[in-house]
């Protein structure tokens, strides 16, 4: 008798939290749709806050836009989403392009904007080697860009000094 007292007692209280009526903050799964409908694009984000930003900072979030476009591209890709694909690659092109620029304009940190390119790099050669061969002209143009601004940054850092 007592066991299954113990046992009605201990399903009771598992069986609780379930019933309890739902807290306002509570995740429904229509409210998650909505929300991510009203949500900002990070990206957009990140493009905004390039416009207020320091002059100087500006090219260290230009890449951390050409990094975030170049995950979302490959996401895009194993999606199947190729135009979106197609066009966040030209648009990490012409944002890797503004933080050249800007590089170039400021000489501020020219080392760590490139140590930021390093990993983007890589996943731009991953990314040459893993899609299909009619999607690969993009790819492996945004990589020699990358390659040709890791350059320029280079020559920069020793021509400060």
């Amino acid at each position: 008798m007592k066991a299954l007292l113990i046992t009605t007692l201990m399903l009771a209280a598992m069986a609780a939290p379930a019933l309890a009526p739902r807290a306002k903050n509570s995740f429904a799964v229509g409210s998650m749709a909505d929300e991510q409908k009203h949500s900002v694009d990070p990206i957009a984000a990140m493009q905004e806050k390039v416009e207020k930003e320091n002059p100087k900072k500006q090219s260290k979030l230009y890449i951390k836009i050409v990094t975030a476009l170049v995950q979302r591209a490959e996401s895009e890709y194993r999606a199947a989403d190729y135009d979106a694909f197609k066009s966040d690659i030209d648009h990490a092109r012409t944002a890797l392009a503004n933080a050249i620029e800007s590089a170039q304009q400021y000489h501020h940190d020219e080392k760590k904007d490139d140590l930021m390119l390093d990993p983007v790099e890589r996943k731009l050669q991953d990314m040459s080697r893993s899609v299909a061969l009619q999607d690969r002209p993009p790819v492996e143009a945004l990589l020699k860009q990358v390659q040709a601004a890791r350059e320029t940054l280079v020559q920069l850092v020793f021509q400060d000094q």
